[in-house]
Order: C-alpha cells, then sequence, then structure tokens
C-alpha cells in the first residue's frame, strides 16, 4: 500500500475509535433502524438514509482528513480503496468505510441492528453457556486451554501496537471465526518488579479503591471465595453511550517455580443472576507471567471479550485493542505500588 494512503487509513482509523463519531452513529442507528425490513425490494426512504449517514462520513471523517490531507490525497486513498480494499491491513476499518460507501453492506447493518432493537438477538436475558456451579463448589479451572491459544499460527496474529525494542509493550489480534470478535495478545516486559509484586497484584485486589480509580466499575465484590487463588467475582461497568454491562467470572492460580499462569473465566452463578436493564458480558483471559533477567517480570496475556448486546462488532473489536492496551498500563501502575511496598518492607 502506497504511504500515504497508510497514514491516511491510520487517521480514519483514529476518528473512528472516537467517542464523537461513534455517538453521531449509535444515534443515527437508534432513530432511524426501524424503517428496515428484511425484503428484497428497497424502499425509496432507504437511499435517502444511506445519503444521510454519507454525511457523518463527511461531517466526522472527511472534514477532519482535510485538516491533515490534501483533496487530492484523499481523492485518490478512496479512489484507491475501493479497487484494492483486499490489500488493506486494518479489517475493522475497512469494514466500517463499506458501511459508508457500500449500500448493502448499509443495509445489512441496519436490518442487524433493528433486529437486536426489537429483541429477535436481544442477549440481555441469554445465559453463556457455561455450566451453573452452586454456591458450596468449587469449579476446577481448565488451564490447558491456554496452550491452545498460545499455540495458534502465529501469522494469524495482527501487530496492533509495536513497540520501540523486544522488551516493550505489543499487541496483536486475531479474528475468532465463531463470533466475528477478535481475540487479543498481548507480550510485555515489566521493568524492575518481581513475581511477587505482579501476585500482589492480582491477589489483594482493592475493589473499593478500585470503584474510585475507575468511574466506570459501579459494583464489584467477590461472591465466592474459595481461597486466595480461586475466586468468584462480580463486577458491573456502566461505560459511556453503551447500557450497563456485568461480568460473572471465576479466577484461579496455577504456580509453577519462577512462572504462574492465571486464567479468568465466565461462569453463571446463583448468586448473580441476570439483572433487569443490564446484559451479561463474557470474558476468558489467560496470563503467563514468569521472572525474567532476574529484576524484571515477562507477561504474556490473551483474552477474549464478548460485551453482548447490540454494539456492531467493528466497534468492540477497536475498543478491545484499545481497551485492552490501557487496562494493562493501569496495572502495571499498581504492580509499581506493590513493589514499593516489598522493597519498604524489606529495608
Amino acid at each position: 500500500m502506497d504511504p500515504k494512503n497508510q497514514e491516511i487509513l491510520n487517521f480514519i482509523s483514529e476518528i473512528l475509535a472516537n467517542s464523537e463519531f461513534q455517538e453521531a452513529q449509535a444515534q443515527f442507528f437508534d432513530k432511524n433502524c426501524s424503517h428496515f425490513e428484511n425484503e428484497d425490494e428497497n424502499k425509496h426512504i432507504y437511499n435517502d438514509l444511506f445519503k444521510e449517514y454519507q454525511a457523518i462520513l463527511d461531517q466526522s471523517v472527511e472534514s477532519k482528513l482535510l485538516t491533515k490531507f490534501s483533496e487530492e490525497e484523499i481523492a485518490q486513498f478512496f479512489e484507491d480503496f475501493e479497487k484494492n480494499y483486499k490489500n488493506y491491513d486494518n479489517k475493522d476499518v475497512v469494514e466500517q468505510l463499506f458501511i459508508f460507501t457500500d449500500f448493502s453492506k448499509f443495509k445489512s447493518t441496519m436490518l442487524e441492528y433493528n433486529q437486536r432493537n426489537q429483541g429477535k438477538l436481544n442477549e440481555d436475558h441469554i445465559q453463556n453457556n457455561d455450566e451453573q456451579i452452586t454456591s458450596n463448589s468449587e469449579q476446577v479451572i481448565d488451564f490447558s486451554l491456554f496452550d491452545s491459544y498460545k499455540n495458534m499460527d502465529p501469522s494469524k496474529w495482527k501487530r496492533q501496537i509495536k513497540g520501540k525494542n523486544e522488551e516493550d509493550l505489543f499487541v496483536y489480534t486475531m479474528p475468532f471465526e465463531k463470533t466475528g470478535l477478535d481475540i487479543m495478545k498481548a507480550e510485555w516486559v515489566l521493568k524492575d518488579v518481581s513475581l511477587q509484586a505482579v501476585l500482589n497484584s492480582m491477589l489483594n485486589q482493592d475493589f473499593d479503591k478500585l470503584k474510585k480509580e475507575q468511574k466506570m466499575i459501579k459494583e464489584a465484590k467477590v461472591i465466592k471465595d474459595f481461597g486466595p487463588t480461586n475466586k468468584i467475582i462480580y463486577m458491573l461497568v456502566d461505560m459511556p453511550l453503551l447500557q450497563k454491562r456485568d461480568f460473572v467470572y471465576q479466577v484461579g492460580y496455577q504456580f509453577n517455580g519462577d512462572s504462574t499462569l492465571v486464567a479468568m473465566k465466565s461462569i453463571s452463578h446463583p448468586e448473580a443472576p441476570i439483572r433487569k436493564g443490564v446484559i451479561r458480558a463474557e470474558t476468558k483471559k489467560y496470563m503467563w507471567i514468569q521472572t525474567y533477567k532476574e529484576k524484571h517480570v515477562k507477561l504474556l496475556t490473551i483474552e477474549q471479550q464478548n460485551l453482548k448486546g447490540s454494539i456492531p462488532k467493528i466497534f468492540m473489536n477497536m475498543m478491545i485493542a484499545k481497551g485492552g492496551k490501557q487496562a494493562l498500563k493501569d496495572w502495571y501502575k499498581k504492580v509499581l505500588e506493590e513493589e514499593e511496598k516489598i522493597q519498604k518492607q524489606n529495608k
């Protein structure tokens, strides 16, 4: 791809991930999706709404592009995009641009949004497929699944964030065929911290402090404690522009000398029933942490998130990559705090 076109594509990606654009799109979908029906005939209003939707592209995307690129460069980009879109790396952005430029893609997106709003695809009250456990039983997490994720074909991972050297943060994503959502992998060397500090940051979670630091988290609590290395946790989050989501997941630890494997997996539990007006989201995450070069810790994390509801998959994938990076950096601050405590105790 031409370097200038790649630069424009990257800039468009930033615009589409911006909350201003996402809010404008969500409002448009909510307001107009009810006009669309699953039939071959295209009503006149479909074309009118398609043109109206394209106006969002002009207002939210092209106007911002003009602050950085010339009209000729932008025109050349869109001309090349129509001919060679299969060669463009960022598939999420490609799909989103198709909604703007391809009527059939726009119509199918509006139909899906309408179906979700009507409840035909409403997932608010759908329990996940995990086996429900009782409040008095201990469920053993299957740590062996980590190897399956870790050994996935390396060529299928798409690099989203590239560190300056091999010890910096690298983030990769891979589409999961069953859901269309991305799996995220992160590799990172946490500098000047011990394995114990990393473990303390996870084992000694202060949920009250967490809620103060992260305003989106409205509730966070342990609903079943099988010991320091095996817990069931409930969390309710209120994200901007979205319906509230909650998670019920079990977290467990497997220790092996100078390394530890941490697993988190969504489950259902009688003490955390589905709540009205709240969408039950799902998570699955594995973290492998190991002492590295004596005074550092090497991290490999692989996770899947499904926020459910009516969020378009393209935006969910963007949120997974962007949110995953920020979550890791916020967590690293807690690791540094734990390391400082350890150093003070050892003096």
